[in-house]
């Protein structure tokens, strides 16, 4: 019995301390996160913006704790963006689990920033074998036409330069 008990307040507290360290994960409760993708490519952009701009600017590097506060968005939402622009090399983690540009910010461009969280590497959809339709084929290609040609080849840099505040 004391041993069940010793285990129960021994667990309890390990769960009270991780929300007390993580805050950020008592706010969706037991919800699953669902991010829409104009959500997803926001977040993205904002986080670019928020590392891209400390690191010129030489300030306190961003961590996913900051960054989920500073943007007021949950921590689970920054830390599955913030973990695929990782996967593509457009952040890297530094030995303290910070974040900075995964390479030079002039050379990242918005274009390849939306086009990495639009089409994270999924393994549930073999994307070869999809039956090809061509309505949508087409309006899938002029859609990216068109953000292509909203972004040209504008880049990190120039957005951070944009809005250093």
């Amino acid at each position: 019995m004391w041993t069940w008990a010793g285990w129960l307040i021994l667990l309890v507290g390990v769960q009270v301390s991780f929300y007390l360290q993580s805050p950020a994960y008592l706010r969706l409760g037991l919800v699953e996160l669902r991010l829409s993708a104009a959500e997803t490519e926001d977040l993205a952009l904002r986080i670019m913006l928020l590392v891209g701009r400390s690191h010129v600017q030489g300030a306190r590097r961003w961590r996913n704790e900051g960054l989920s506060r500073a943007l007021h968005v949950p921590g689970i939402a920054v830390a599955q963006v913030a973990g695929i622009l990782e996967q593509a090399k457009l952040l890297a983690a530094d030995e303290t689990e910070a974040w900075l540009p995964g390479r030079d910010i002039d050379h990242i461009t918005l274009r390849e920033v939306l086009r990495v969280v639009r089409n994270p590497r999924s393994t549930l959809v073999d994307h070869e074998r999809a039956k090809p339709l061509p309505g949508v084929d087409a309006l899938r290609a002029e859609l990216q036409q068109a953000t292509d040609d909203a972004l040209r080849e504008r880049t990190l840099g120039q957005l951070v330069a944009a809005h250093p505040e």
